[in-house]
């Protein structure tokens, strides 16, 4: 498992999976305001988690409070609380999974399981490689939760408002 659980850390960093989402989802007209909110969720989560909460938290990762030096991966750095890889899946899986599924396409809705599975694997392996406790994975889950609804909430949901004032000639 070391080798799947590094890899799918590795996606994880940098949001990598979720970056390719968002050009994907870029190029579709009809659905670039949830692009620009997964955008938005990505960048504020971990603005939030990795430049506000940690610095603050400073929580010390479990690898060193409990003096473990053997890890898979390269030794993290920064604090521990909360998890920015989860915070950074679950932000943009929440907004996709809030994408409205009208014409109840399939490929949507298996791209929404995806996400959520993705997610969680991202959030499993950081406790797998013991860079994080549980709470730190909790948090971020939590924080990237969040931030995705309310992403969505502001960006797209309020672009789908001004597409039905269009239509009924309020704009």
């Amino acid at each position: 498992m070391d080798a799947f659980m590094k890899s799918i850390t590795f996606l994880g960093d940098y949001a990598i999976v979720w970056f390719a989402c968002i050009a994907i989802m870029a190029c579709m007209p009809t659905k670039r305001q949830y692009a620009l909110a997964m955008l938005v969720a990505l960048v504020a989560v971990f603005l939030l988690g990795d430049v506000i909460i940690k610095p603050i938290v400073e929580r010390v990762r479990p690898f060193i409070a409990h003096d473990y030096g053997s890890l898979v991966i390269e030794a993290p750095t920064s604090f521990s609380f909360p998890s920015g890889h989860s915070g950074t899946s679950f932000a943009p899986a929440m907004v996709f999974c809030l994408i409205p599924n009208e014409q109840k396409n399939r490929w949507l809705t298996a791209g929404k399981v995806l996400a959520v599975i993705f997610a969680c694997l991202v959030a499993f392996s950081r406790l797998y490689l013991y860079v994080h406790y549980p709470t730190d994975v909790l948090g971020g889950c939590i924080l990237g939760l969040v931030v995705g609804y309310i992403s969505f909430s502001l960006l797209a949901k309020n672009s789908q408002g001004n597409k039905e004032q269009k239509k009924e000639g309020g704009i």
